[in-house]
């Protein structure tokens, strides 16, 4: 029969790393970490949602601790990306996209924006040369 208690929320350092863990009074009619099976043995544990395990147990015979386990590793989910995520690659091409979208749309609108059209200009007039019998009289 198990009997679990929560005493505590701690932070508890081991190889591992630092770990915010419950602390767990357990006991049992018999622990696996105590040996020669004695009864009425208990267990203090470390138990944290960030690791998913136990972070550090220590079993207890008659109050005398008699066995330890730290944790000296963990690996938990996926390891963390060297390079840029999805969310970032999706965030680049969206804003590449936007920015040609706005360039097309506004090339299309300039075309389309009538522009009034230059004045004509008069015809010119002829000019004289010096020296002939091309002025009135």
């Amino acid at each position: 029969m198990w009997r679990r208690e929560v005493l505590s929320r701690e932070n508890v350092t081991v190889e591992a790393g630092t770990f915010a863990s419950y602390r767990l009074n357990q006991t049992a009619g018999n622990f696996p970490g105590i040996p020669g099976g004695s009864s009425g043995g208990n267990e203090t544990a470390y138990f944290s949602n960030d690791a998913g395990f136990y972070v550090k147990r220590v079993a207890y015979s008659n109050g005398t601790p008699v066995s330890e386990m730290r944790l000296k590793s963990y690996s938990y989910g996926a390891a963390p990306s060297t390079g840029l995520d999805i969310t970032a690659v999706l965030l680049v091409i969206a804003v590449v996209a936007a920015i040609l979208v706005v360039i097309v749309v506004w090339r299309r609108r300039k075309a389309r924006i009538p522009q009034a059209a230059s004045p004509r200009t008069p015809p010119a007039e002829p000019v004289a040369e010096k020296g002939g019998n091309d002025r009135p009289r």
